[in-house]
């Protein structure tokens, strides 16, 4: 779910879906797969986070498209904020459904990462 909110906030700055899901491939997957998370979920979750973040302000996408179809800016970015943030809080939900039908697909992390147990 960590992923999930970085993934938007690094694609509304962004403004690629493919940049997003290249960059968390690289720095969160090692990480989740290190940590013993499925690698199905892990996979999907980061392939499918790069489209909230066009959604949130302040989207390149929104920009691009506000300046070939001369609309407004500002009311693309107010008309993004809403779907963008309940696309993000689906995929947070939609995650915590499988892990709570499955909990071995993302195995709860330690409290203190340098002691066992």
């Amino acid at each position: 779910m960590a992923t999930t909110l970085a993934c938007a906030a690094f694609g509304a700055i962004c403004g690629s879906t493919t940049a997003t899901s290249a960059t968390f491939a690289s720095l969160a997957l090692p990480e989740m797969k290190k940590r013993g998370y499925n690698r199905s979920l892990a996979t999907a979750n980061i392939a499918g986070l790069g489209y909230p973040g066009v959604l949130i302000p302040p989207s390149v996408i929104f920009i691009v498209y506000a300046s070939i179809t001369a609309e407004s800016v500002a009311k693309l970015f107010i008309a993004g904020i809403f779907p963008g943030i309940l696309l993000m809080v689906l995929f947070m939900a939609g995650t915590w459904v499988v892990v709570a039908l499955d909990p071995k697909k993302a195995p709860p992390a330690r409290l203190f990462p340098g002691k066992k147990g």
